[in-house]
């Protein structure tokens, strides 16, 4: 496995799931994205600090802002399309 795609939402339990199977070698890095929640308050941002703080290197993290499309639907797409864009062609959600 390539990469592990944690869904946005579930205050942080899926960012937490998604850190622990980093550490035991389920993926080479963590991929998520997330919309803009208040004004300048981004998910994907709050996500990304979250691995940080459980030790995933910052390195090992794509995140981007789910801009166009806001639901699960448009948030699949770009998780696909970021999984395109970096060549990971086997990864786990």
């Amino acid at each position: 496995v390539e990469a592990i795609v944690v869904l946005s939402g579930a205050k942080g339990n899926r960012i937490r799931a998604g850190a622990k199977l980093f550490h035991e070698g389920f993926g080479k890095v963590m991929v998520f994205c997330g919309q803009e929640i208040y004004p300048d308050v981004y998910e994907h941002k709050l996500m990304k600090r979250l691995a940080i703080s459980l030790g995933v290197p910052e390195n090992k993290i794509i995140a981007r802002e789910l801009k166009d499309e806001i639901s699960t639907w448009g948030e699949g797409k770009l998780n696909l399309r970021i999984l395109k864009e970096n060549d990971i062609k086997v990864f786990i959600i």
